[in-house]
């Protein structure tokens, strides 16, 4: 998808589609001169935003909507904080089955730093866990396992008081592990 006033401009290319890891993207070849016949793909979501070698966001996750409304600038860490996909061996994004304690474990990476979020029984309860988390550090760029609305509901009715969450710092820089629990 397209802006209707970039369709025609778009339309000199020939465009195909590009599937980077577990996203998929609209690109064209373009050959450098003098490379021998060395061509380089060319996202469309750059060209459009006139950002030949920087980040740009996808704001709803789609690749291939590329409308101006869809696409922000963003660095490689922000466009990194709202991937979609979940990885290791759980449904949802950022909880991972910990194998010896048999309990559901949110982790969320920030700044290089991987942080611990608790223990818990139910994969639901942890990705919520993940989700606040992932609100709380990486705000406006964070791509939650659950609707937006439906989360911040949830998070409402927890109130401050029942909310717990400990810090601490493993000696030899580690990462940083925070618990936090919630009561719903």
């Amino acid at each position: 998808m397209v802006d209707d006033a970039d369709y025609e401009w778009l339309n000199q290319w020939k465009w195909h589609i590009r599937r980077d890891g577990n996203r998929i993207y609209a690109v064209r070849a373009h050959y450098v001169k003098g490379g021998k016949g060395k061509r380089i793909h060319v996202p469309m979501h750059r060209l459009i935003m006139d950002f030949p070698d920087s980040h740009v966001d996808h704001i709803d996750g789609n690749g291939l909507n590329n409308q101006r409304s869809n696409l922000r600038p963003c660095t490689q860490q922000e466009n990194l904080m709202n991937s979609h996909s979940a990885q290791g061996n759980c449904k949802y994004k950022g909880v991972y089955w910990d194998k010896h304690l048999n309990k559901y474990r949110p982790r969320i990476r920030v700044n290089k730093r991987l942080i611990s979020l608790g223990l818990y029984d139910c994969p639901r309860k942890a990705a919520l866990v993940y989700d606040k988390a992932a609100l709380n550090y990486f705000g406006e760029f964070a791509r939650p396992n659950f609707v937006r609305s439906t989360f911040m509901g949830i998070i409402k009715q927890t109130s401050r008081s029942q909310n717990s969450a400990s810090q601490t710092r493993r000696s030899n820089s580690k990462p940083l592990s925070i618990r936090l629990s919630t009561e719903s």
